[in-house]
């Protein structure tokens, strides 16, 4: 079995390091703080097939294409930051990876045998510190940065609120990807791959998504069927027909919150889209004219004058007034 080679600092900081063969290697120069960069960590060449990827790690898909970008700039210039590694509690002698996933899989296009790293005896605060760099490299999608935030609430002890504090991020936030985790399969299945329609795969928006999955709790609520199965068929349907629809988002937010006054029998469904294609002609106004107020994800934009001027229906107007509260609310403000 390969062996964990350990590497002196002087030999890390080293341009020219002596192969086998005796050819000189080009290897990246490292400072001291990223070689003895915490305590209970060492550094030391890894063989690649004794590392990792932590199974339980949120992220799972990788851009093909940058990793293989990533693996010429490695062939090139070797692994600039090591890897942070763990000890295998199932494998002795084996690591699984606490960060660097990326690095490691771009090292085994570029054919390294070994790459460096930090071992972490003690590791503590894994998800946190995983959900930190993947946060700061942008490398999650909404369904995988859900996950890790929910593990690292687990993990650390946190409420949404204190999960807030520690990312400095709106509570709203945090809560909304909470939201996400805990949404059934069909949900992020919609969100990452995205829903067949007439040949094309159309992906449904975290906005959106959040929408649905405020529908499936009416749904559910009156669902007395194992594994609440006729709550997850309707919600099935309802995603297959925002997306092959093109449902806007206000038009979806309207059909939920007309689901809230309405049993959930297919008349009132029905009632409820009429109500929500209504609401949505309102705040569409006319060709080429701007909509009364437009809801993301990131952004709330609101046409003051045409609201002020009476021309919210009864319907629009309520629907404004609960996104104005939910925002205010995000912020701690009393409505």
């Amino acid at each position: 079995m390969p062996e964990v080679a350990r590497v002196s600092a002087a030999q890390l900081t080293d341009r020219g390091q002596q192969g086998d063969a005796g050819a000189t290697m080009a290897r990246p120069r490292l400072s001291l703080d990223q070689i003895f960069g915490g305590t209970g960590k060492e550094i030391v060449e890894v063989p690649t097939e004794l590392v990792h990827r932590d199974e339980s790690q949120a992220r799972e898909d990788f851009d093909k294409g940058k990793l293989e970008e990533l693996a010429a700039s490695i062939r090139q210039e070797g692994i600039i930051e090591p890897l942070e590694l763990r000890p295998d509690a199932n494998q002795e002698g084996h690591y699984v990876i606490v960060w660097g996933e990326r690095r490691w899989r771009a090292a085994q296009l570029a054919g390294l045998a070994t790459v460096p790293a930090l071992i972490n005896r003690e590791p503590k605060h894994v998800r946190r510190r995983q959900l930190y760099e993947n946060v700061m490299r942008a490398d999650l999608n909404t369904v995988e940065l859900a996950r890790i935030v929910a593990q690292t609430m687990e993990e650390d002890g946190l409420d949404t609120k204190g999960m807030a504090e520690q990312l400095r991020w709106p509570l709203r936030k945090v809560q909304r990807l909470v939201e996400i985790h805990e949404a059934p399969a069909v949900v992020k299945t919609a969100m990452i791959r995205g829903v067949d329609v007439d040949g094309e795969r159309r992906i449904l928006s975290t906005q959106h998504a959040l929408d649905v999955i405020r529908a499936y709790r009416h749904y559910a609520r009156g669902d007395n069927t194992e594994g609440k199965a006729k709550a997850l068929a309707k919600l099935e349907k309802l995603i297959s027909r925002v997306l092959g629809e093109e449902w806007s988002a206000r038009k979806l937010q309207t059909y939920v919150s007309s689901l809230g006054r309405r049993d959930g029998d297919e008349t009132a469904v029905a009632e409820a889209v009429g109500a929500a294609e209504k609401a949505d002609a309102e705040g569409s106004g006319t060709a080429g004219e701007p909509q009364i107020f437009e809801l993301t994800d990131e952004t709330f934009v609101l046409d003051l004058a045409r609201a002020r001027g009476g021309t919210l229906g009864a319907a629009l107007r309520s629907e404004l007034v609960g996104h104005l509260r939910r925002l205010l609310a995000e912020f701690d403000v009393a409505a």
